[in-house]
């Protein structure tokens, strides 16, 4: 056990990864296509590691994405459309003994595998809104749902808005509306109005669909109108927007 433990930590030293290019820059929500070639090298004998199967996680995110290698140590990875905050990021490529060793195997030696950095450099996405929030047929200019919206989209990706479309990376539409589905059971009952709508992100260049969601209904009550239980329907719909990219 010893010795399989240490020929195993010398072969997970050996190993060098390389990436062209070294660093990426991309832009959250919009870049999926850039490609980085991965290169696995034996630095003892300076020749190229065939069919390596690397585990990628983007910083410290679990995942199973995962690459193999060819016969000659190489691959084309394509990044996936990143969803973070601006800043500095790292995918981190790993060895996966999991698929070179057997469960017994992995219980009885201790190997950490070695980690390789990729540098991403993310920029923030510029965000032109295109929308329209109603209570019973009535716009309401100031919802809490634009304000809920904008400070998801700030503070989990550092979009900025901006208000011209031609300067837009993406566009984002929303579609908001209340309805009263049932009459009021008289005047010692609540009126009660439901709130529901969905939410689009389109990249501005390509067309692409990045988002296209349905927002869950919610309900709204008051005793005194309507347009108060529809406003309040509003409100929770603000609170609980239940799509993915705000949870």
């Amino acid at each position: 056990m010893v010795i399989a433990e240490k020929m195993i930590r010398k072969y997970n030293d050996d190993i060098e990864i390389s990436f062209t290019p070294s660093i990426v820059s991309a832009k959250a929500f919009v870049d999926n296509g850039k490609k980085v070639v991965i290169v696995a090298n034996s630095k003892s004998k300076s020749s190229n590691v065939a069919n390596l199967r690397l585990l990628i996680r983007l910083n410290d995110d679990a995942t199973d994405d995962f690459i193999i290698l060819d016969k000659s140590g190489k691959a084309v990875y394509q990044l996936s459309r990143l969803e973070a905050p601006s800043g500095n990021h790292s995918l981190i490529f790993s060895l996966d003994y999991k698929s070179m060793m057997s469960q017994k195997a992995l219980e009885l030696v201790n190997v950490i595998p070695r980690e390789y950095s990729l540098d991403i450099s993310l920029e923030a996405p510029k965000i032109y809104f295109i929308g329209n929030v109603s209570n019973l047929g009535n716009k309401v200019e100031n919802s809490h749902i634009y304000s809920s919206l904008k400070e998801c989209l700030e503070d989990n990706y550092s979009s900025v808005f901006v208000n011209s479309k031609s300067k837009a990376d993406i566009l984002l539409n929303l579609e908001v509306m209340t309805e009263e589905r049932a009459a009021r059971l008289g005047n010692n009952f609540p009126y009660f109005v439901y709130s529901f709508g969905s939410i689009s992100m389109k990249n501005q260049k390509t067309k692409e669909e990045i988002l296209n969601s349905r927002f869950k209904d919610m309900k709204g009550a008051d005793f005194s109108s309507k347009e108060k239980a529809g406003i309040n329907a509003l409100k929770k719909l603000s609170q609980n927007m239940n799509i993915d990219i705000c949870d």
